[in-house]
């Protein structure tokens, strides 16, 4: 009796085994195992600027630091109220950065350093629509009186909008990548998991001024280069094999 009992439960259980063995078949054969494929779209969209900034100064000495702070006053007026005329209403003219310091002489038994007088510095920014006016500006400016053209930096006036469409291009170009890899694989895509915006580099890569010969009694010359607007997406999709 306990034989019987015994081969009874042992054909039980190969019967059960077999029944979850084909369940699990069927079941593989309707989901088949997951995979993941995780790539980089890279973009950049190159556009014209439309703004400028430039940066001017005016340095001035005196014996002492009263002395080169009033007539760094005078002599900045004088540049502001060019500029401004050459810049036109819709320009936009701050203060970035002012300093008043000593300006030392060494003697040459190496004494210590003393004080040959003071330097004054005051540095205005001018932001302008008007590119092809800015080399006028520059001479206005210096014509007035500043002695520093320290800083030109060309830019865009809604780099959100050159930033979407190169983020649209570069997920674009994401999804791209991965059928192509799906395919080599043999693989399905599915879902998107995950789509990142991943921070660039920088988003304005390259920008470029060049200045040129220019004739006596003519404007100096300020030619824009192109700026680069960088994103980057990295995409993560389901895949499930093809067979």
């Amino acid at each position: 009796m306990y034989m019987r009992h015994r081969l009874l439960a042992m054909m039980l259980l190969a019967t059960s085994l077999a029944v979850a063995t084909r369940a699990s078949a069927q079941a593989d054969a309707q989901n088949p195992p997951l995979y993941s494929i995780r790539v980089t779209g890279d973009a950049r969209e190159q556009v014209p600027p439309d703004q400028i900034e430039i940066d001017l100064g005016v340095t001035t000495r005196a014996d002492s630091a009263e002395g080169a702070a009033a007539e760094n006053a005078r002599q900045t007026a004088q540049v502001l109220n060019q500029v401004k005329q050459a810049a036109g209403a819709g320009a936009v003219v701050t203060t970035v950065g002012y300093s008043v310091q000593p300006e030392y002489r060494y003697p040459r038994e190496g004494r210590e350093p003393q004080i040959a007088g003071y330097l004054a510095t005051n540095i205005v920014r001018v932001r302008s629509s008007d590119l092809k006016g800015s080399g006028n500006l520059i001479d206005a400016a210096v014509k007035a009186g500043a002695n520093r053209v320290q800083r030109i930096q060309f830019a865009l006036n809604d780099e959100q909008a050159a930033y979407a469409k190169a983020l649209r291009a570069a997920a674009t170009r994401a999804r791209a990548e991965a059928d192509a890899l799906a395919t080599a694989l043999g693989l399905t895509l599915g879902r998107v998991v995950s789509a990142v915006e991943e921070d660039a580099p920088e988003r304005v890569v390259r920008d470029t001024v060049r200045f040129a010969a220019a004739a006596p009694e003519a404007a100096t010359p300020v030619e824009p280069g192109i700026i680069e607007v960088h994103a980057r997406v990295i995409l993560t999709v389901e895949a499930t094999s093809a067979k």
